[in-house]
């Protein structure tokens, strides 16, 4: 049995999950924050049996351990927790695909133009 606290130890693979995060997020970010101060003040033997996951600070690692198959992470540059004020179009543009078409969340990159600066029509 996988331990608790693994993101998808108990979830259907393909069940479409958007995951969002901001690389300087306090709490969940892969730079300063509080997921990254958890794993560094863990001991080296709990991480060995597995009670504390890997933690990256999103969720994209354990979606691809998983073969998720209907799966999206977005790492957004400099976004904080709250990335609203400052990522707001892409946000918005991101959660809008999603929800058009959960299903296939994973092609989102490639609808994206070539700059990366909006969306395509299909």
């Amino acid at each position: 049995a996988l331990p608790w606290g693994l993101f998808g130890s108990r979830w259907r693979r393909d069940v479409p999950t958007l995951c969002i995060n901001g690389s300087e997020d306090q709490f969940f970010g892969r730079r300063g924050s509080v997921s990254e101060d958890v794993v560094r003040r863990s001991k080296l033997s709990e991480v060995r049996k597995g009670d504390r996951p890997h933690i990256t600070g999103d969720a994209g690692q354990r979606m691809s351990e998983l073969g998720m198959t209907a799966a999206f992470v977005a790492q957004m540059e400099g976004g904080r927790h709250a990335m609203c004020p400052t990522h707001d179009l892409a946000l918005r543009a991101i959660v809008t695909e999603f929800l058009a078409a959960p299903e296939t969340c994973a092609g989102i990159p490639e609808r994206w133009d070539q700059d990366g600066s909006r969306l395509r029509r299909r």
